[in-house]
């Protein structure tokens, strides 16, 4: 009995090292051999020679690859030397995957052939053509030693290599570029090689543009980069400390407010004689430049002045079956003398009315077209700031330093300070240097969005502008507390629209309009109509208005951008 208790143990013991063993296995890329032709047409054709070594069972190895931007992939095809896979080509998102059906059992090595060509993956300018190809992919997790042989249509080749360290050799030879490169896992290495302009590349990808000074400038750059990353690398730490020391120092300096002699709770009355206009300026512009509500304001007060008269009518719209009434204002455009600020307005809306009597839905829709909106906006917005004294109301120095000294840090950050990991991957400062980069940089951000949202925390009022804000924001308290205009009502209808001008210049035209239809529902319904018309008319028009991003035809592309890469391995 005593045997058998001593033998289970063992068995059992024996076993699970038997299971364990099954399930230790691994692989090795021993070598890669890349031989790549560019031919006279622009076809580029890649052949990759990739030698495994394995220690366990695995099924098949597999190389991944994409095509280039507006470009594809034909002519795929592989083996293993000796027949020791069956090869298959499967579509995966974005490329292809070449697999290699392992033979049982699993050999110890392996060496997987396979070939492709790329279309319009070769760039072709006015002045030169270009080559920029990623001949190993970062998506390989493990290292490489790898050969390359690139052949090009000329023998009068410059190229670049990133990153140059990984190279042990490099060097041209006619027509042929020859490269030998530890590659470590997970790190692409890229050649951009420049040629003569190919006349008859039907294969490429052509662009009306010179790129060779550009290319040149783009790789000049890039060797720049390598010797800063070692300086920032050694002054980061510091810089990080200052980043998070230096707002408080900014606050104590420039960001606290003045002490003034105002104790006024609320405020009945305009606290000042200022155009709608210059108000929004200064309590929602942010001394920068009116918002559209400035401008809605205006309008609003153009129309309480008879400048331009309103008149509520009924339309008709076209459904899909049916025809329906819907609420519309016609306007109509007196043509009476105004100051600039509002003459400027009243000439835009007049101009693209087209007459003096229009339909709001017409001139809404005229509005919304092209850019004119924004432009105006923009060169408005100028105008009013020029009404008001900025400097007696407003200190923005703190701010203006947070904005432009951590949106500078924020660069270094994100487009610079990254390219320490690539530079000093084999240390393990590398990342920490990369996290407190990243971490430094979403500070930036966040300083400079809060700078923006709240720009007097690092700048500050005046005297003159304090007063100034307490007073139209007691007023804004006023319009907006309900408790306050039950108990002390504006005395008339033509007070009510006079202040809902403002309130539309303050932003808070809404609520206004909520507090009116519960004071005296009847007397302002016909105007919360047409003032909610105009705020939501206006807002969307100006949103429509502003230009959109689009391409500018570039295509010289940076480091690290060239096609091809992917990547592979064993499974």
């Amino acid at each position: 009995m005593k045997e058998k208790k001593g033998f289970f143990p063992v068995f059992v013991l024996l076993i699970l090292l038997s299971v364990t063993s099954s399930y230790a296995r691994d692989y090795w890329l021993e070598s890669a051999d890349i031989k790549a032709e560019v031919y006279e047409n622009g076809i580029f054709h890649v052949e990759e020679k990739i030698l495994y070594s394995f220690d366990g069972d695995f099924t098949e190895v597999y190389r991944q690859i994409f095509p280039p931007e507006d470009g594809s992939i034909t002519n795929m095809s592989g083996m293993c030397q000796d027949n020791l896979c069956t090869f298959e080509v499967r579509k995966i998102p974005k490329g292809y995957e070449l697999a290699g059906v392992l033979a049982k059992p699993t050999p110890k090595h392996i060496t997987f052939i396979v070939s492709y060509d790329y279309l319009n993956s070769v760039k072709t300018y006015t002045d030169v053509s270009e080559l920029h190809y990623k001949i190993w992919g970062d998506e390989w997790e493990k290292p490489v030693r790898l050969n390359a042989e690139i052949t090009l249509p000329s023998d009068n080749i410059t190229y670049y290599l990133h990153p140059e360290k990984y190279a042990t050799n490099h060097y041209t030879e006619k027509n042929k570029v020859y490269i030998k490169a530890d590659i470590p896992s997970n790190r692409y290495f890229e050649i951009r090689a420049v040629i003569p302009k190919l006349e008859n590349a039907v294969f490429s990808k052509n662009f009306n543009i010179t790129a060779g000074d550009e290319i040149k400038k783009i790789e000049r750059i890039y060797k720049i980069q390598n010797i800063m990353t070692i300086i920032l690398s050694i002054i980061l730490l510091l810089i990080f400390i200052g980043a998070i020391i230096c707002p408080v120092i900014i606050y104590l300096i420039h960001g606290r407010e003045p002490k003034i002699p105002y104790y006024g709770l609320y405020e009945r009355e305009l606290p000042t004689r200022d155009k709608p206009s210059v108000v929004n300026l200064v309590m929602k512009g942010r001394f920068v430049s009116p918002t559209i509500d400035g401008f809605t304001a205006t309008i609003l007060d153009l129309v309480n002045k008879k400048y331009i008269l309103m008149e509520q009518v009924k339309t008709k719209a076209t459904g899909v079956i049916f025809k329906r009434e819907i609420d519309d204002l016609k306007l109509s455009f007196t043509r009476r003398p105004l100051d600039e600020i509002e003459q400027d307005a009243y000439d835009f809306l007049l101009r693209k009315a087209g007459k003096n009597q229009v339909l709001w839905s017409e001139l809404k829709k005229e509005l919304s077209k092209g850019t004119d909106f924004f432009k105006f906006m923009n060169e408005w917005g100028r105008k009013v700031k020029s009404q008001i004294d900025v400097k007696k109301m407003f200190i923005p120095k703190g701010n203006t330093i947070i904005i432009i000294s951590y949106a500078l840090l924020a660069f270094l950050c994100f487009f610079v300070f990254p390219f320490l990991n690539i530079f000093i991957n084999s240390s393990s400062l590398a990342s920490i240097m990369l996290g407190l980069s990243m971490l430094l940089g979403f500070w930036c951000i966040f300083l400079i969005i809060f700078a923006i949202l709240a720009p007097r925390f690092f700048g500050r009022f005046t005297p003159k502008g304090m007063v100034y804000y307490k007073k139209w924001k007691n007023f804004e308290k006023y319009i907006t507390d309900f408790s306050l205009l039950r108990e002390h009502p504006p005395t008339s209808i033509v007070i009510w629209e006079h202040y809902l001008v403002y309130a539309t210049a303050l932003g808070v035209a809404e609520r206004v309009i909520e507090n009116m239809k519960l004071l005296a529902p009847k007397e302002f319904e016909k105007t919360s109509l047409s003032t909610n018309f105009f705020i939501t008319g206006f807002h969307s028009a100006y949103s429509s208005s502003a230009p959109r991003s689009s391409g500018s035809g570039g295509s010289v592309g940076g480091v690290g951008g060239g096609f091809g890469g992917g990547g592979g391995g064993a499974r």
